[in-house]
């Protein structure tokens, strides 16, 4: 982000990067999911410029390495490093993807709480009763 500060797209993509979290951070509830979902995908915006320059030929990386070799702040590096880096990061996701799924499968039955796994009792004993309409009043902290 730093090679395109004077770029406008990437000012302005800064600025609902920030703003994104703003409507979770002014709510209190505990279920606040869906008030998130700008911010990953603001985040996946904001990967652009390292893939750029991860995946960005030779030629194009030493002509910016050379507009900015005056001031040291970017240093060369061979397009075969900027690959094994991008190999390592993309080894290491897939490496937190399997370790997400291992744990995911063996705590997993054990968050039926979470998931309104109680709904089904709750609605079969409500429908036995002989009283209409039937009322769901949700809890303040989650289900109730």
């Amino acid at each position: 982000m730093v090679r395109h500060r004077r770029d406008p797209w990437w000012r302005f993509a800064l600025n609902p990067l920030a703003v994104s979290v703003v409507p979770s951070a002014i709510t209190y509830e505990p279920f606040h999911a869906l008030r998130l979902t700008a911010l990953p995908l603001f985040l996946l915006l904001m990967t652009v410029p390292a893939l750029e320059w991860l995946l960005g030929p030779a030629e194009q990386m030493q002509e910016a390495a050379g507009k900015r070799q005056k001031d040291g702040a970017f240093r060369r590096f061979p397009r075969s490093t900027r690959l094994g880096i991008l190999s390592v990061l993309l080894a290491l996701t897939v490496a937190e993807a399997v370790r997400f799924q291992i744990i995911f499968r063996r705590e997993g039955p054990n968050r039926g709480a979470y998931f309104d796994a109680p709904y089904k009792e709750a609605y079969d004993a409500a429908v036995a009763q002989p009283a209409r309409p039937i009322y769901l009043i949700d809890g303040c902290f989650g289900p109730s």
